[in-house]
């Protein structure tokens, strides 16, 4: 203002002064100043496009007086024939020098920036500790607790807690950053964990730091100070670092064979970041400069700089460090901003950039995103890779921390003159790089630092080199033969067959075959497919059973080397079974090669048609790789907010999930995934992008054939989405590989039987054993048999499916009655494969035939002992043992008459009326309303509703469900209260007994409030009786679809009860201890857990459980046992779709567990019962409970007609009996919507009728949908008022939702519906 108060009369005044312009405000009137402003020329050449636009504050004026300028700079170029070309070139170098020396290009680190190092602690066990929980004070010694604190630089780690053990087995791993300094030590102390006390003193130790350096590597077993007796076993380690990227794999490789009981991850790289400054920050929106803060994010670890003083072009100067878990997947984010809480803009640096830089450092200016176009951030980052000494001595290398690394300079050509002849047309330059000085932005050449680009720079993925390294292992399992007898008769007198199947067990992955009845020789001619790295360090665990209803029996096992079948590719082999007397199993293993050349797939599809398996096996004939690398432009949640993306890939009945990022329209996930396919032409890949798993935000769908036209079958593009913006795109690599089986180039016979012709007589001559018999992995020595024609004993060979290996058997025919030698047992020798039998059926042997072989067999012992292996036939102690030892345990549990009689008291909460207004206002002169809630008490369970705001009529219209024993007289609560911010108010109590539920079983009523002066409770009770009749889920399942509640609860459809009685043959601890067993039972968010039993390896429990279920078919109960709740002892998983094929939907048996010893077992009763619940069939019938707060009133009725001819047809005729408080009538129009999808495609609306109440429409409308798809939608059909939105009035004056499944598309239907008011 004028000094007089008045408003003035600017104008302005700009001046121009070596390379400084001022502009300055006068008052037209008195020639007043009001402000001035000084802006130099420099910070014009250094803003993006030479341009400024943005407001500036005033000097000598008011503190909020401000001025815009929108300026741009054009550099004015001359004739090279008007001007000498040295002269310019003067000049354009002073002003590049001068524009230079504004910023540094590089940062300038203190030297001990990234000389930091790794200190590896693993602490591994402890001995011979001090006893402090001593009992009988002191007289009887005890145990200790022992746990371990470790102080180092400032860190502090502390273990887990032994229980009760003086040699404890911790094998736990910690990791600090360190600087070499001279004078630091590692301090340990080990304590014993006490309850109610001070933690025990069991002794400390120090380490200098210097002495881990100086060794690299300590692995010693430390005794304790300060304490009688004890020490503790230490690996140190040192970890030297390095900056060549060829190592990290090797790194990888070695973390992924770690394992700790703390569950910590080894780290295979240091990230270091040296912040320098800033430059060209937006200002705040007052127009003041911003105080500025950076805060660094990697993974779940952040750093803060301190926040600078007021300034647009900040400085920190500050170094921080990250350890990384694999720098393939990991982003360092860089997030600016005024005083922690506005927003200046962010960088992400994916490290992975760092892996292709020279010295993996970058050190230079980039670009801010979210910011003004010219801001930058000059940082430094370097990454250096963890090399263990493992590695080292593994590979033969030498490591060593290099000196502080140099920033590389980059190599530019000349500077090209800046002069452009007049008549040449001038083309505006755009700045991209994080790189912005005037002679850079003419080179030619790109330079070698990391650009870190925009989405749309970004063009392609940027896959880990492991990307669709994986290839598929093909397991066939053919037969097996001479196998163990279990299933002996009359006490093992008789000895009878067994009922075999196979286990096979890869990376974490377990096949099991199906049981062949009564046999020693089965076929199962069964194949398995498994994807897996290329360069495994696991093998195959083949383990043959024997199926019994209580215990299955051990029949052998064989190991099988993974990486020697990568090698060879392919391996037809009979391998024997180890841990047994004998038996061998056939397989076929194959590593099947992949190649990118499409004309191999269809000789894959016909090996396919070729094979067929007992399993319904269908050999893939191709693998999918897919990596989502991120999204952008993705829509926006519809509360406004940016989602929370995450990706679901399906491919046939294969799905995975990405993890789900932080909000943001613009996503990055780069996960990778893999999927076998059978028929590429047809298989379709599904991509559907939702937040949180809850809003759909697109979708893609990507036929397989499309990649067999592609370049090496190789799709790496951007890709639009289905059902989101116009501009939303998903970036992925899509590579296809064909399955090349080495089992077409082969003729593939069927599998020929062993058939043995009755021995007439034997060789005088004993077989020799050849030396180098053992065949690759098989664990065994094949002896040919030397015969003549006269004593012939045919082996036929089963033909291989490559005809590589074709071997004869050698067959040695025992009887149980023969008895071996003494001197011949060896238990530790494997037999050799014995084929006895044709088909299932065993060669009858004569008298004659029995004396022969008992003469040659005797002559046969005492001249080749050390060919043969006999053995010893188990006692009669032993074979009485076998036999009985399955009926030393119950087969079935012993329930409690009590088990399965609970039942489920359902609760429906709907609404209240007339309740007593608590909240009184001008000192209760005035009647308020009042904030009512429900409190719902049943034995020592506590329900409570949500408030109702200001409401005396309020309806919540939830639902409760519990699991209660019948009582008749146990009580049901309610009690009414008036939310307050001090104390709530009473509103009323009522109380019925559960025995009357149980006798009404269902009962809809309103209740009347006790002990105040009015106020009615409506309630709908339910006693939900129980059968097990599978065929009533359908009834109850339709119900869950049909109600819905404000508390979000669900209907439950069944109730399941377990008991859980006994376990047997658990495995022992890892101290070599029996377990202190524990069952924890798992089913949804509901979870149990039983008593802790005493030491023992059969513990018995004897407890019960009941669970809720929502759905049978998709609920699964998980059942882990576990020592002392820590050490894991196996766990079975039992999905509840298989209860409903049993008989009156009860399991009880023993049932092997997972993750344990194969003999490990569990005996439980399992009994699910549907919820036969009453509302379900009133709901069935359209009947049920309903809101008397809630009736929509009818506000008019509309006349329509639906038919079917091809398409859908809907006939919008006219409304009649309209309700409405205006009196000049309404502007309406109809609005059909077809749900559940909501778009263009299936919405429809009328033309507007002014000033009707009885409006005509008369229009047609058509939706091109099949009669099918037509059923399954909803027709919502909204009589709107057409108002301003600026207008008070509803829109919307009446509704209707027409389920076009009860429509007579035949016939057509044409009728009055009733318009409902909308309750939304």
């Amino acid at each position: 203002m004028k000094k007089g108060n008045k408003d003035p009369s600017p104008k302005v005044q700009i001046s121009l002064q070596d390379v400084m312009r001022e502009s300055k405000v006068r008052d037209n009137d008195n020639v007043q100043t009001l402000g001035s402003l000084s802006i130099p020329l420099s910070r014009l050449l250094s803003s993006s496009q030479l341009s400024l636009n943005e407001w500036f504050k005033l000097t000598q004026s008011g503190p909020d007086s401000r001025i815009h300028i929108n300026t741009v700079l054009r550099v004015l170029w001359m004739d090279e024939s008007a001007i000498s070309s040295s002269l310019l070139a003067s000049d354009q170098d002073s002003l590049t020098s001068k524009c230079r020396a504004s910023r540094p290009k590089h940062t300038s680190p203190d030297p001990s920036f990234a000389t930091e190092g790794v200190l590896r602690i693993h602490l591994l066990k402890g001995q011979n500790l001090v006893p402090k929980d001593n009992m009988m004070g002191g007289m009887v010694k005890g145990k200790s607790d022992p746990y371990i604190t470790i102080n180092v630089g400032g860190n502090t780690f502390k273990s887990n807690v032994i229980k009760e053990n003086l040699n404890p087995l911790w094998n736990e791993m910690y990791e600090v950053v360190l600087t070499d300094l001279p004078g630091q030590d590692i301090s340990l102390e080990v304590l014993d964990r006490d309850m109610d006390m001070k933690d025990d003193f069991m002794g400390r130790l120090k380490i200098k730091l210097t002495d881990i350096v100086k060794a690299k590597h300590i692995d010693e077993l430390f005794a304790l100070n300060d304490v009688k007796h004890g020490s503790v076993h230490l690996a140190l380690e040192w970890l030297p670092t390095v900056t060549q990227p060829d190592k990290l794999e090797k790194v990888l490789h070695y973390q992924a064979k770690s394992s700790y009981l703390n569950k910590a991850v080894p780290a295979v790289a240091l990230l270091f970041i040296y912040l320098d400054s800033a430059h060209d920050l937006p200002l705040k929106k007052s127009g003041k400069e911003p105080k500025v803060g950076a805060e660094l994010v990697l993974g779940g670890t952040s750093h803060k700089t301190l926040v600078c003083d007021r300034s647009s072009s900040p400085k920190w100067n500050e170094a921080f460090h990250f350890l990384l878990k694999d720098p393939w997947k990991e982003e360092l984010m860089v997030k600016l901003s005024h005083c922690w809480d506005f927003s200046l803009g962010s960088v992400v640096i994916p490290v992975r950039e760092l892996l292709c830089q020279p010295d993996l450092l970058l050190d230079q200016w980039l670009n801010l995103e979210g910011a003004s176009p010219g801001s930058q951030i000059l940082l430094r980052a370097q990454l250096k890779i963890l090399c263990p000494k493992v590695i080292s001595e593994n590979y033969g290398e030498h490591t060593e921390t290099p000196a502080s690394p140099t920033t590389s300079v980059q190599k530019t050509k000349p500077e090209k003159d800046l002069t452009q002849k007049s008549s040449e047309l001038l083309v505006p330059v755009t700045v991209t790089s994080p790189v912005i000085t005037l002679e850079e932005i003419k080179c030619e050449e790109t330079p070698d630092a990391l650009m870190v680009t925009s989405e749309a720079d970004i063009r392609h993925t940027t896959p880990d080199p492991r990307f669709a390294t994986e290839g598929v292992l093909r397991i066939h399992l053919l037969e097996a033969k001479n196998l163990i007898a279990k299933d002996n008769l009359m006490g093992g007198i008789v000895k009878g067959k067994s009922d075999p199947y196979v286990k096979i067990s890869v990376e974490g992955t377990t096949f099991q075959s199906h049981v062949i009845k009564e046999n020693l020789n089965p076929t199962w001619n069964e194949m398995y497919e498994l994807v897996v790295a290329s360069e495994p360090s696991s093998e195959i665990l083949v383990q043959v059973f024997d199926k019994d209803i209580d215990k299955d029996d051990f029949l052998g096992r064989v190991h099988i080397s993974l990486k020697e079948i990568i090698q060879t590719h392919y391996c037809d082999q009979w391998f024997s079974l180890n841990d047994v007397k004998h038996g061998c199993v056939h397989l076929v293993l194959e590593w099947v090669s992949t190649v990118t050349q499409p004309e191999k797939l269809q000789q894959a599809l016909q090996l396919q048609s070729v094979h067929t398996f007992q399993n319904k096996a269908l050999p893939s004939v191709a693998l999918l790789f897919i990596l989502i690398e991120r999204a952008k432009a993705l829509p926006k949640e519809k509360g406004g907010k940016e989602p929370k993306a995450g990706a679901e890939l399906f491919l046939g009945v294969t799905s995975y999930k990405t993890k789900v990022c932080d909000r943001s329209t613009s996503p990055q996930w780069g996960e990778a995934f893999h999927f076998l396919l059978h028929n590429p032409n047809e298989d379709n890949l599904i991509i559907k992008i939702q937040s949180r798993w809850e809003e759909p935000l697109g979708s893609l769908v990507l036929p397989a054939r499309e990649l067999l036209s592609k370049p090496e079958l190789l799709l790496d593009q951007w890709q639009s989405l289905n059902g989101a913006g116009p501009e939303s795109q998903i970036l992925l690599r899509a590579q296809l590989k064909i399955l090349a089986s080495m089992m077409d180039r082969n003729v593939t016979k069927p599998i020929e039987k062993h058939i043995e012709k009755p021995i007439e007589k034997h060789s005088d001559k004993p077989a020799e054993n050849p030396a180098g018999a053992d065949i690759l992995m098989g664990g065994r020595g094949e002896e040919r048999l030397q015969s003549t024609p006269a004593t012939s004993q045919e082996i036929k060979p089963t033909p291989r499916l490559n005809e590589l290996v074709v071997s004869t058997v050698r067959v040695a025919v025992t009887h149980p009655e023969e008895k071996q030698s003494p001197a011949a047992d060896d238990s530790n020798k494997v037999l050799p494969c014995v084929s006895t039998v044709e088909g299932d059926r065993e060669e009858p042997i004569t008298a004659s035939q029995s004396e022969s072989k008992d003469k040659i067999e005797q002559e046969h012992s005492d001249k080749t002992t050390e060919h043969t292996v006999p053995v010893k036939p188990p006692t009669a102690e032993e074979m009485k043992e076998a036999t009985t030892s399955r009926y030393s345990l119950p087969q079935h549990t012993n329930p409690d008459p009590s088990f399965g009689t609970q039942g489920v008291l359902r609760i429906h909460l709907l609404e209240a009326q007339n309740l007593v207004a608590m909240d009184s206002l001008m000192g209760g002169m005035v009647k308020g309303k009042s904030d009512p809630y429900v409190k719902i008490s049943v034995g020592g369970t506590t329900l409570k509703s949500h408030v109702i705001k200001e409401n005396l009529n309020p309806t919540w219209n939830e639902m409760y469900e519990m699991i209660l024993s019948v009582d008749p007289n146990l009580e049901v609560k309610f009690e009414l209260y008036d939310k307050d911010i001090d104390s709530d108010d009473f509103l009323g109590r009522l109380k019925i007994k559960l025995g009357d539920i149980i006798r009404f079983q269902y009962h809809d009523e309103w209740y009347n409030l006790s002990d105040v002066k009015h106020g009615n409770l409506h309630l709908v009770l339910e006693w939900v009786p129980t059968v097990t009749q599978p065929e009533k889920f359908q009834q109850v399942l339709q119900m869950q679809n049909s109600l819905s509640y404000q508390n979000k609860a669900s209907p439950s459809a069944a109730l399941l009860s377990i008991l859980i009685e006994r376990a047997k043959a658990l495995p022992l601890k890892k101290s070599g201890k029996e377990p202190k067993a524990g069952a924890e039972l798992t089913l949804g968010g509901t979870s149990y857990k039983t008593k802790v039993c005493d030491r023992t390896t059969s513990p018995q429990w004897h407890e019960a459980f009941n669970f809720l279920i929502h759905d049978p078919s998709k609920d699964m109960l998980v059942i882990k046992l576990s020592s002392g709740w820590d050490q894991p002892m196996g766990f079975l998983v039992l999905p509840l779709k298989e209860l409903i094929s049993k008989p009156e939907l009860l399991l009880d048996q023993w049932l092997s567990l997972d993750g344990a010893l194969p003999e490990s077992q569990i005996l439980l009763r399992a009994q699910l019962k549907v919820l036969n619940s009453k509302m379900a069939a009133l709901v069935a019938m359209g009947a049920g409970p309903v809101l008397s707060n809630k009736q929509a009133a009818t506000t008019g009725q509309i006349r329509l007609s639906l038919s079917y001819q091809k398409k859908l047809t809907v006939v919008v005729h006219a409304c009649r009996s309209l309700v409405t408080a205006s009196k000049e009538g309404l502007d309406t129009y109809v609005s059909l919507i077809l749900l559940p999808d909501k778009n263009k495609a299936t919405k429809r609306k009328t033309a507007v009728k002014k000033k009707d109440l009885d409006p005509e429409f008369n229009e047609r409308f058509e939706f091109d949908l099949s009669a099918d798809e037509a059923r399954e939608r909803v027709l919502s059909v909204c009589l709107k008022h057409s108002v301003s939105f600026m207008a008070r009035d509803k829109d919307v004056i009446g509704q209707v939702q027409i389920d076009l499944a009860q429509v007579d598309f035949h016939s057509g239907v044409t009728k009055w519906f009733d318009l409902k008011e909308n309750n939304n």
